[in-house]
């Protein structure tokens, strides 16, 4: 299974030149099926419990 963590980045000019606002994070499998941070390496599969650990 991958687990992909998506992040929401805003991106503006000034006058001093492009800046980027890092925002709201998700993660989620390749399927789309959400998934919750549990720690360094770690998910849990929201729908069935199931726990992923970083190979």
């Amino acid at each position: 299974m991958v687990v992909i963590e998506y992040q929401h980045v805003e991106r503006r000019r000034t006058e001093s030149g492009e800046r980027s606002y890092p925002g709201a994070r998700r993660s989620a499998l390749a399927s789309g099926e959400p998934v919750r941070s549990l720690g360094d390496g770690v998910w849990e599969v929201v729908a069935t419990g199931e726990v992923l650990r970083r190979a």
